[in-house]
């Protein structure tokens, strides 16, 4: 779970999961509010994606989840438009295999709404 939100922390994001997620497949569940600067954020995290999730954060300035599939899918050929991150969720989890990597990253807004999803997923296996 990563809140990069804006060009510099994209760019930091997607450097550091070129370097240390080398060889894995990466899941990516990304969305960006609209009026921030997304667009070169969006394309340099797909860059490193085996499968792109776009969707719309819980905000009424969310960028919507076809437009930010859009953007991914001019560098990832696996994208997916999805109506809320709970269902981008489900879908990467149910592919998910050990060895690859999710991660979760954009608005801040969206990054809680997904930590509380995968805590209340991990509470319940674990009782």
């Amino acid at each position: 779970l990563d809140c990069a939100r804006n060009p510099g922390g994209l760019s930091l994001l997607a450097q550091w999961v070129a370097e240390h997620w080398r060889g894995r497949r990466v899941f990516l569940v990304m969305g960006m509010l609209a009026d921030k600067d997304h667009r070169q954020g969006i394309r340099l995290l797909a860059e490193q994606a085996f499968r792109f999730y776009a969707v719309p954060p819980p905000s009424p300035r969310a960028l919507p989840a076809d437009q930010t599939a859009a953007q991914a899918a001019e560098v990832c050929s696996r994208v997916t438009a999805c109506a809320a991150v709970g269902e981008a969720l489900e879908l990467a989890l149910a592919e998910l295999e050990s060895r690859d990597a999710l991660l979760v990253c954009g608005s801040i807004p969206l990054v809680g709404e997904a930590r509380q999803i995968l805590t209340g997923r991990l509470h319940k296996l674990t009782n």
